[in-house]
C-alpha cells in the first residue's frame, strides 16, 4: 500500500516552490523583464526585508514594495542570475525558517560575481505558504 503524503511533506514541497521562485524571479538576462509581479505574490503584504549593503547603500530594512522598485532600477537591464547552492528548513506548524546560500553570475552558472546568505521567515497565510520577512548578506 503506497504511503500518503504528510502535511509536513506537502509543506515541504510548497516552501521549495516559494524559495525556488525567488531565484527564478530576480534572474534574467540583460534583455529579459524580471515578472516582478510574480516575485511580489511570494511575499506576504506586510513583509519586510534587510538587503545587504550595496554601492553606496547601507543596510536597511523596507517594505517588500520598496525594495523591488529599488531592486528594478538597480538591475535595470543588467544580466544577472542568482542560484541556490544550499538550503536548510525549519519547519514548525505554520511558521518556517529557511536559509539558502546562494551564488550570482551575470550567466546562469558563470562566473561567479557575488555570493551570501539569504534568511528567509515564511509563514503559511490564507493557506499558502508566503515570505514574511528577508535578509541577506554576502559572505
Amino acid at each position: 500500500m503506497p504511503a500518503t503524503e504528510t502535511q509536513r511533506e506537502r509543506d515541504l514541497a510548497a516552501i521549495d516552490e516559494v524559495v525556488s521562485a525567488l531565484y527564478t524571479t530576480i534572474s534574467g538576462d540583460s534583455e529579459a523583464e524580471r515578472d516582478w509581479e510574480a516575485s511580489r505574490a511570494l511575499f506576504h503584504r506586510l513583509a519586510i526585508v534587510s538587503p545587504d549593503a550595496w554601492r553606496d547603500r547601507p543596510r536597511s530594512v523596507v517594505p517588500i514594495g520598496d525594495h523591488q522598485a529599488a531592486a528594478r532600477v538597480m538591475l535595470g537591464d543588467t544580466p544577472f542570475h542568482e542560484w541556490e547552492l544550499e538550503r536548510t528548513v525549519h519547519l514548525t506548524g505554520e511558521v518556517a525558517t529557511v536559509v539558502s546560500r546562494y551564488a550570482a553570475a551575470e550567466t546562469p552558472g558563470g562566473a561567479e560575481i557575488k555570493s551570501g546568505v539569504n534568511h528567509f521567515l515564511l509563514v503559511r497565510d490564507a493557506g499558502r505558504w508566503v515570505v514574511l520577512a528577508g535578509g541577506w548578506d554576502r559572505g
